[in-house]
């Protein structure tokens, strides 16, 4: 089966051509500013023949009627028909945490029967796997990064205060980074942050011992509600894991319900940027 993955990020798009469950290549480009250019970009990208094209998106869907209802980080997206306007042929939609986490699970993690996947970029998704299955709703379920995690904290993309993507998104980060320094350094992006801090910097590893501190209690929050075997971590923050997730283990560890503690197994991703990318074909292969 032939298979193109779309995988739209705030920031950047990744995109492969499967041939079984081979990627034939792959590439990564930014996502465009406009949903028309968005459009453009999907149909010039697709090239060879196909059986089936998954797209993940940074979106909350409507399953029920196949478009996405509201994306807090890429907002030209929200209530419009991405695969009528494509209007090419065997198109399906699915959460971009959603097929992170398939992905993972199917090549990585199929030892297990509930995982949870915490992918952190741009935003802060969730994809849970229960009995080996992606699990969700009439709409997204997992949505992890609006559990609030500092009452009356930081004003989040979705427009309440204190949610976790808040806190440990990308501007997050950035964020927690500027409170510590009082404003009085620019910053960026995480990747500075990251490079100060391997400069040992005390503000820069304060910054990630904060994040992890603020993603524990998320994470903790949603696995004391619905046990999972495994949390995998994943992202492009996540490749910053080793100014944070020691940190992060033992935070997660003190917050967790105690039947739990030390049960749980964290991992970091494996496919690493390529998980959605699987997902997205493991999904086609699961389409009828």
């Amino acid at each position: 089966m032939n298979v193109y993955v779309f995988d739209i990020g705030g920031t950047n798009i990744k995109y492969a051509y499967f041939n079984n469950e081979t990627i034939e290549f792959k590439d990564t480009v930014k996502t465009p500013s406009s949903y028309d250019e968005l459009l453009s970009l999907i149909k010039h990208k697709i090239q060879k023949p196909y059986d089936k094209v998954v797209i993940g998106l940074p979106a909350i869907l409507d399953y029920e009627k196949n478009c996405p209802i509201y994306a807090p980080n890429l907002t030209y997206l929200t209530n419009k028909n991405v695969v009528s306007h494509l209007n090419i042929k065997n198109v399906y939609l699915e959460n971009d945490a959603n097929l992170a986490a398939f992905g993972e699970y199917k090549k990585c993690h199929h030892d297990v029967k509930n995982m949870l996947m915490v992918t952190l970029g741009t935003g802060v998704g969730g994809g849970l796997i229960l009995n080996g299955r992606i699990v969700k709703s009439k709409y997204s379920l997992a949505e992890i990064g609006h559990i609030v995690v500092v009452d009356n904290g930081w004003k989040c993309s979705c427009g309440n205060r204190g949610c976790l993507e808040a806190y440990c998104g990308k501007n997050g980060i950035m964020n927690i980074y500027k409170s510590l320094s009082n404003n009085k350094e620019e910053i960026d992006s995480v990747n500075r942050i990251y490079q100060l801090a391997i400069q040992k910097k005390l503000i820069a590893k304060l910054t990630f011992k904060q994040f992890a501190h603020y993603l524990a209690i998320g994470v903790a929050s949603f696995v004391n509600s619905i046990y999972v075997e495994k949390v995998v971590l994943g992202g492009g923050v996540s490749h910053y894991s080793d100014m944070f997730f020691k940190d992060f283990i033992k935070f997660f560890n003190e917050k967790l319900y105690p039947p739990y503690k030390k049960d749980v197994i964290i991992h970091l991703s494996r496919l690493k940027n390529d998980a959605a990318l699987y997902g997205g074909y493991f999904y086609a292969k699961d389409i009828l």
